[in-house]
């Protein structure tokens, strides 16, 4: 876009100044250091003249002994404001291209010490304040399990699939994890949002089953799922609020809706009204992995399903249809969005859809709930809360070992060269081509 005068960018790669900004995210911890978003709001140059300022930045914190700036914290510090720089591989990530899509145009750095938090407490409202209580929730567990499973990888990627925080997933458990197929797992997204959804949408269910009226007039379902929204959109923040999180919460919050009002048949206009809220909200999203990721899924597994909805196997409603339906699910979303994990990784997993049926249920319905019980008695029971973690660490440690055998099977896994977005366009295509003919279209 075009940027005004007064933006942060044009103050890149200057002697410092005194910077005056707002903290607009949640804080990463990493390693050695903390990094915060600041929307920079005042500039103080070394001629003592003040200038209003507008425009994202990246701070970088050392020196964590101090008080870390809580998310809405107005803060000023001392920095001089670097450019973001890609490294010059061919066809490597385009991290410049990625932040500025984030409107994040520079970073700063500067110690915890030499930071002053001009916050006033009287200005903080109800809103605000219950974002800060969630954010120190949020931290104050994600240390929790670390320090119960002693910092061990298992620990952190169980820390990230509670918490949402990825920053200390070491990088070869994220190639491990994106060789088996089963990278999904550690991102905050439709998977951990449907279970939440589910869960809290039967236990409100059953509450309102004893209400007679509700019960006969059919409200009781209808009143569930308008009151699931609720502690769904609060778990959402809790995890950090990601991009894709935004995204399935849209999503579920649209097929809800369109359950209330008995609408919930139509599973594409409901898709198409979440991605039309989704872009309409943020128009960037439409170049983001997740985003692209996450519809092509959904897309492919509604096309899939109907075209096997009326094989006998699948209509019967015992276990073992379930088994073939879950199966068939992982294998048109697998299949759906391996061109583009292709594309954007240069690799292909050939094992994805039996680690998949094997992760998930281990991942998503054994460890994530136990996680999110273990977090509602974290402040009343911490023994108890740390007792399950033992227990989904444990489960974690195993998922990690299998994936690693996995992996180590020989063609369970593959690199490939760069597609060019034409070669993408062309395998859908052809994709496409297949539905429709198996469909019966005949032109």
């Amino acid at each position: 876009p075009e940027l005004p005068d007064h933006h942060i960018s044009n103050y890149l790669n200057k002697k410092k100044a005194l910077i005056t900004g707002k903290v607009v995210s949640f804080a990463k911890h990493e390693k050695f250091r903390v990094k915060i978003v600041l929307l920079c709001q005042m500039i103080e140059t070394k001629d003592q003249k003040n200038k209003n300022m507008t425009g994202k930045i990246y701070l970088n914190l050392y020196g964590l002994k101090n008080k870390i700036p809580n998310f809405g914290d107005i803060i000023t510090f001392e920095s001089s404001i670097k450019s973001i720089r890609n490294f010059s591989n061919p066809g490597g990530f385009d991290y410049k291209k990625f932040l500025k899509l984030k409107r994040i145009y520079g970073t700063a750095y500067t110690n915890t010490e030499k930071i002053k938090i001009i916050t006033s407490q009287k200005h903080i409202g109800i809103f605000l304040q219950a974002i800060r209580k969630i954010e120190k929730l949020r931290i104050h567990y994600y240390f929790f399990i670390l320090n119960q499973t002693k910092f061990s990888e298992s620990g952190k990627i169980l820390a990230s699939l509670i918490t949402g925080k990825k920053e200390s997933i070491p990088s070869k458990t994220r190639d491990l994890f994106s060789r088996a197929g089963i990278s999904h797992l550690l991102a905050i997204s439709g998977l951990h949002l449907s279970i939440i959804s589910l869960f809290f949408f039967y236990l409100f269910y059953h509450i309102f089953y004893f209400i007679p009226s509700w019960r006969i007039s059919g409200n009781s379902k209808k009143m569930a799922g308008i009151i699931t929204i609720i502690p769904l959109t609060m778990y959402a923040v809790f995890t950090g609020f990601s991009p894709s999180t935004q995204r399935a919460l849209i999503m579920i919050i649209v097929l809800i809706f369109a359950f209330v009002s008995e609408k919930e048949k139509d599973i594409l206009s409901s898709l198409s009204v979440a991605g039309i809220l989704i872009l309409g909200i943020d128009s960037t999203a439409l170049f983001s992995i997740s985003f692209q990721l996450s519809f092509t899924a959904v897309i492919f597994i509604v096309m899939g399903i109907s075209m096997i909805k009326n094989i006998p196997l699948i209509l019967k409603n015992n276990f073992i249809s379930k088994i073939v339906l879950m199966l068939c699910v992982t294998f048109f979303a697998s299949l759906g969005t391996s061109p583009l994990t292709a594309f954007y990784f240069n690799t292909i997993s050939f094992i994805s859809i039996f680690s998949n049926l094997i992760f998930i249920p281990v991942i998503g319905f054994i460890v994530l709930p136990l996680g999110l019980i273990s977090l509602a008695w974290y402040y009343f029971f911490p023994s108890f809360a740390g007792t399950i973690i033992a227990i989904c660490h444990t489960l974690v440690s195993y998922s990690i070992s299998v994936s690693k055998v996995l992996v180590s099977i020989p063609y369970s896994w593959s690199r490939i060269m760069t597609l060019h977005w034409l070669e993408t366009t062309l395998v859908y295509l052809v994709l496409v081509f297949l539905f429709l003919w198996i469909k019966g279209y005949k032109k």
